[in-house]
């Protein structure tokens, strides 16, 4: 299996408002990537706006870290053009256009990609590379196994 992982942190990492350590749940994703070599990561979270890559991958274990490729576009629009400008302006579909605008300019465009997130109004409507996590929960093996199906286990 090889793909791209699209990771969002806040409410998969760690849930949402709750009293459990930033990253907490990273450990179980870490886990899954380890027996899985071919899947590589790319940060799609809103850290991206606030800190370097460099400093995200930090967050990471020293033999994952190789695997994170980039991060997802702040501003694709002259990449992905007016559709881009109309689902930024309402705050939809946001994230799921950046996560295209990436795989068009990857080395491997066509290859398959999945999205961990807890905020479905930012990819379109019943998207199927998307895997949803609850917000209050972060991660859980559940979607681990979800992944396993969208990415072709």
């Amino acid at each position: 299996m090889s793909g791209v992982l699209f990771l969002d942190f806040d409410g998969v990492l760690h849930p949402e408002n709750r009293d459990e350590p930033l990253f907490c749940r990273l450990p179980l994703l870490e886990q899954w990537l380890r027996a899985r070599p071919n899947i590589h990561v790319v940060i799609s979270s809103s850290w991206r706006f606030s800190h370097r890559q460099d400093a995200l991958a930090m967050h990471f274990s020293k033999d994952i870290r190789p695997r994170i490729l980039g991060l997802t576009p702040i501003r694709p629009a002259e990449l992905a053009g007016e559709a881009y400008l109309q689902a930024s302006a309402t705050g939809r579909i946001a994230r799921s256009l950046e996560c295209c605008v990436w795989m068009a300019g990857s080395p491997e465009p066509r290859q398959r990609w999945a999205a961990l997130d807890d905020v479905p109004e930012l990819f379109e409507p019943e998207c199927p590379e998307l895997v949803l996590c609850r917000a209050d929960t972060g991660l859980t093996q559940g979607e681990l196994d979800e992944l396993d199906q969208r990415l072709g286990k």
